[in-house]
C-alpha cells in the first residue's frame, strides 16, 4: 500500500480533496497530475470535495470513500483536524497502471 498525507490539506482546509488524490497518484507513478486520466471518469470531483468540506458552521467532517481509478483503489481518509490521508493499492488492473507488487510510504 502507498499511503500519502497531504502535507497542507487539512480536512476541511483550502486545498481540495480532489487535489490531494491527483497529486498522491501522480507521485506514486512518477508523473505530474495533468497526465493522469480524468478523475470524473471515476468520481464527481465536486462531489469529493465537498464530502471533506466544512461544515457552514465550521464544523470538520470525519469519514472515509474509497474508489477505483488510475489502475488504484484509492481511499481517502478524513479525520478532524488531520491532513488527509490517501492510501493507494493495485486496483483490478483493467487499465494496466498499477503493477502486480505493494509498496508502503507515509509523507508528510
Amino acid at each position: 500500500m502507498f499511503t500519502r498525507s497531504a502535507d497542507s490539506t487539512a480536512c476541511g482546509g483550502v486545498d481540495s480533496t480532489t487535489a490531494a488524490v491527483l497529486r498522491a497518484v501522480a507521485e506514486r507513478e512518477g508523473s505530474d497530475p495533468v497526465d493522469l486520466p480524468a478523475l470524473y471518469d471515476a468520481i464527481d470531483p465536486d462531489a469529493l470535495d465537498a464530502l471533506f468540506a466544512s461544515t457552514r458552521t465550521g464544523t470538520i467532517r470525519s469519514g472515509s470513500v474509497s474508489f477505483e481509478y488510475a489502475g488504484y483503489r484509492v481511499t481517502v481518509v478524513c479525520e478532524a483536524d488531520r491532513p488527509i490521508v490517501v492510501d493507494l493499492e493495485p486496483g483490478n488492473g483493467i487499465d494496466g497502471a498499477a503493477g502486480p507488487t505493494r509498496s508502503e510510504r507515509r509523507l508528510g
